[in-house]
């Protein structure tokens, strides 16, 4: 989030040749100029979690959902998680946006499908395995964990892939057309808190702030205070 790959989804994800995958993101990418200098700013960006994914493809040699399978999802036992569009899926939950009468269907994109910044599917009881392993470090070391969950500037408190707080509190939320969750941890006490819901973010609720609330509600702990502001990028408008 601070290399300066650009914030344009859709720059990055558009087909070259008609294909969408690691090499058309990259052709894109390559096409591009950076928002800025590496490491003078930060900026969250979709793009940027895409080539994480590519990296992992070609240093593993393998897909990045395979990768994902193999080392993370088969050993946690999270057999209910998969690659958005992998299965034929009975049990999955469509998602909704909102639309002046009511509310419409919102099918995942092609892109949503094909890139590592959002094609994953899970459970609630799923993501909890993940938050197990995380919290006792039993798939990384406790040193890849501490190294994850470590703001490396001042810049805003984004670690790497976590929002930190000055509480403790660690939580990330997500988003896709139909869709908005949050993950959240509380290493203090020992919590964490999966939600995951059919409609995305918007003016009514927050996924992260609700998760925040479901927890002070639930007195798992010392009341948390509210959440700092999502900083996007530190760029000058």
């Amino acid at each position: 989030m601070r290399s300066g790959i650009s914030l344009d989804d859709e720059a990055c994800e558009k087909p070259v040749d008609s294909k969408l995958d690691g090499t058309s993101l990259i052709a894109n990418l390559n096409n591009q100029k950076l928002d800025f200098a590496p490491g003078s700013h930060f900026a969250y960006s979709n793009c940027a979690y895409n080539l994480a994914g590519v990296v992992v493809e070609r240093v593993s040699k393998m897909s990045y959902p395979s990768f994902i399978e193999e080392n993370f999802f088969k050993p946690l036992g999270m057999t209910s998680s998969y690659q958005l569009g992998s299965h034929d899926d009975s049990n999955f939950a469509q998602g909704y946006g909102k639309e002046s009468h009511g509310w419409k269907p919102e099918p995942a994109t092609p892109a949503d499908k094909a890139f590592a910044s959002g094609n994953l599917v899970s459970t609630a009881e799923d993501m909890q395995r993940w938050n197990r392993s995380l919290l006792n470090a039993t798939i990384l070391s406790g040193e890849t964990v501490k190294k994850i969950w470590t703001v490396p500037s001042s810049h805003t408190h984004y670690a790497s892939g976590w929002f930190v707080e000055p509480s403790g509190v660690m939580w990330h939320a997500g988003t896709l057309a139909g869709y908005g969750t949050n993950n959240m941890l509380v290493p203090g006490t020992g919590y964490g808190i999966v939600l995951l819901a059919n409609t995305p973010q918007n003016e009514h609720w927050k996924p992260a702030d609700t998760t925040l609330q479901m927890y002070n509600a639930a007195a798992l702990g010392p009341k948390l205070p509210p959440l700092l502001k999502r900083v996007r990028t530190t760029l000058p408008h």
